[in-house]
């Protein structure tokens, strides 16, 4: 049986590079060049990883993790090393607030205790059915900026980028614009995975497990990865 593996988390490019790649068509006029483009399904993540001048017991866990994937054969979840979380308050539990005493009363200067309001468990208000690009969610911190353009959310196992920022409402709850189109049709209820939510990625091909070695056993790996579309 094909391998699904993930990621492990201690083991960092020195660079990399993640993006969403449209999947479009083009057609053009012969008498005027006129052009038409029609947006297809099918946008897929894509994602290249770098290591630099690895020692020899992190090019052994690259070559061992490589191996397992049998090539283009397995699947491998990776997340986004540069927003492994929200940029907005969805990560941190909400903003801090001042905490007075049961009976109202603060400390004599004016100040109080500082406490985070707690966010709850962000899900899907509505079913969500397959191909829509909006949102219905909730189970957010009340009336704040949950989510900023380019957050990332994972649902049902597959990854996509929120595009505006989102704030939710005094219930908690908010609207979120998305790409890719949702993958599969969701159930209200669909949780909404915030912390390293990971796309399912190939190996491009079956030769990138290739590295190069320098004296003194230090490997580089240059590794691209093109999303496992359902």
């Amino acid at each position: 049986m094909p391998a699904l593996l993930d990621w492990p988390t201690d083991l960092r490019p020195s660079s990399a590079t993640f993006w969403l790649e449209a999947n479009t068509a083009t057609s053009m006029s012969p008498l005027n060049r006129a052009s038409q483009v029609i947006v297809r399904d099918g946008a897929r993540w894509r994602c290249d990883l770098t290591f630099e001048k690895r020692n020899r017991w992190v090019a052994g866990r690259l070559d061992a993790l490589l191996a397992e994937l049998d090539g283009s054969g397995g699947e491998v979840r990776v997340w986004d090393f540069r927003r492994p979380r929200p940029q907005g308050t969805g990560s941190v539990g909400g903003e801090p607030v001042n905490t007075r005493f049961t009976d109202g009363t603060a400390f004599s200067d004016g100040t109080a205790f500082l406490d985070l309001v707690p966010l709850g468990a962000p899900q899907l208000a509505a079913a969500a059915a397959k191909g829509t690009d909006t949102l219905a969610t909730e189970g957010w911190g009340i009336s704040e900026t949950v989510l900023l353009p380019g957050d990332y959310v994972g649902i049902n196992g597959r990854l996509y980028m929120n595009l505006y920022a989102a704030g939710t409402d005094a219930l908690g709850r908010c609207s979120l614009k998305i790409r890719p189109r949702l993958r599969y049709a969701a159930a209200a209820g669909t949780p909404l995975v915030l912390e390293r939510p990971p796309a399912r990625f190939r190996l491009a091909d079956n030769g990138q497990g290739a590295n190069r070695t320098e004296p003194g056993l230090f490997s580089s790996y240059t590794i691209s990865l093109l999303e496992s579309l359902p």
